[in-house]
């Protein structure tokens, strides 16, 4: 039993909106997009798995095209919208302009699961080079979407280490 002193964590329902308006709620979201990154980003995560991230379908893999069930949709703290693209025409940001993206900056040369190697220039530079990708979309949500986005396609460590790049600046 839990000593009177002590009381349960509290929980936050909030939304992406409400948790994205503060630096701690900004923080928040960014961390748990380190957690479990083994595990698809759709996986609920946080202390009593209160945060879910669901991408939208152009942002999505086709390892992730499957529909969440009527509980699941319940736990969708994050529900994004689409990124605007970069191109003149408009239109949304793809899964498939993105890791172009990623690709044309050398970030998809490391497979998913290596080691990095942080005495290396070349790797430490691919670090700054995802975290410019994540950092040059124009509001804190599209950041979070294309980081969710990301997650799943580039290496594990190169990606934590964009993140607290991300984080830090």
């Amino acid at each position: 039993t839990r000593p009177a002193t002590c009381t349960k964590p509290v929980v936050s329902k909030s939304g992406l909106s409400e948790r994205a308006g503060s630096t701690a709620g900004r923080h928040l979201l960014l961390l748990t997009l380190l957690e479990d990154l083994d595990q698809p980003v759709t996986v609920p995560r946080g202390i009593n798995k209160e945060v879910s991230f669901k991408l939208p379908p152009a942002l999505r893999s086709d390892s992730l095209s499957f529909e969440l069930d009527e509980s699941e949709k319940e736990l969708a703290c994050c529900e994004f919208r689409n990124v605007p693209g970069r191109s003149r025409a408009g239109g949304s940001l793809t899964l498939k302009d993105l890791l172009s993206e990623c690709e044309s900056a050398g970030v998809l040369d490391v497979e998913r699961g290596r080691h990095l190697n942080f005495f290396s220039n070349t790797e430490k530079q691919l670090v700054t080079n995802l975290a410019d990708i994540l950092l040059s979309r124009s509001s804190f949500e599209d950041l979070l979407a294309v980081s969710a986005a990301v997650r799943d396609e580039v290496n594990q460590e190169l990606f934590r280490a964009a993140l607290v790049q991300v984080a830090m600046r």
